[in-house]
């Protein structure tokens, strides 16, 4: 039965989809913190990349509940300043994923930056929380939010990339496969429109299921030292 609502798609099926993939993300967490704990302390990056994972799970379960407010909150009231208001905290901590990453590729492997990449960021993310709270300045948030959401997303890749190219053997493999989680990820996100769900084109479950699949592989794909 179709939930009825201002949104055109399953709610509920996208609710409990998502409700099962953060729960399991939350068990990935644990994972990555454990790896963390028993890494040898003479392989500092590896200790910092498995942080960084656990960092990067812990603000997408944030982001995720962040969105799924927003969508309840747009499907009884429509578009409302909260509605707003949820979807930019979404991508806020969004963006504090992918800062995880490139705050240890600038730490690690491409050290000419000198964190300049990260700090700027860092500004950007404090305009973005400090615009939330400024109803007439929405328009302006959201597109610095997606601006900022998907040029970290590239600046990920780029660093994952350069670390294969770097890289040889066991190492250039996890990277690899790791790359390749990221992308099922990417591409399950790019699915998650309100104009493919509406049509019933793309199923509400999945982009859960991609980030599920992809979070998997790239759990997998760096259980050895980095």
């Amino acid at each position: 039965m179709m939930y009825e609502g201002y949104l055109k798609y399953d709610l509920p099926t996208k609710f409990w989809s998502w409700i099962i993939v953060l729960a399991y993300t939350g068990i990935l967490t644990i994972i990555f913190i454990k790896r963390m704990v028993k890494a040898d302390r003479n392989f500092p990056s590896q200790r910092f990349l498995y942080r960084s994972f656990a960092g990067v799970f812990i603000c997408y379960i944030i982001n995720r509940v962040f969105f799924i407010l927003s969508d309840f909150e747009r499907d009884l009231n429509d578009t409302t300043i909260l509605h707003y208001q949820f979807v930019l905290f979404a991508y806020i901590f969004s963006s504090l994923a992918f800062l995880n990453l490139l705050y240890f590729g600038e730490k690690f492997i491409i050290k000419k930056t000198k964190f300049m990449l990260s700090y700027i960021t860092i500004v950007v993310l404090v305009i973005e929380l400090i615009l939330v709270f400024f109803p007439e300045m929405f328009l302006l948030a959201r597109a610095i939010s997606y601006g900022l959401s998907y040029a970290l997303m590239m600046l990920v890749l780029i660093l994952f990339i350069r670390i294969i190219i770097k890289s040889t053997g066991a190492i250039r493999t996890d990277f690899i496969i790791t790359l390749i989680g990221f992308v099922i990820i990417a591409a399950g996100a790019i699915l998650e429109t309100d104009a493919l769900l509406t049509t019933g084109i793309i199923p509400p479950w999945l982009t859960p299921l991609c980030f599920a699949s992809g979070a998997s592989i790239v759990t997998y794909g760096l259980r050895s030292k980095a």
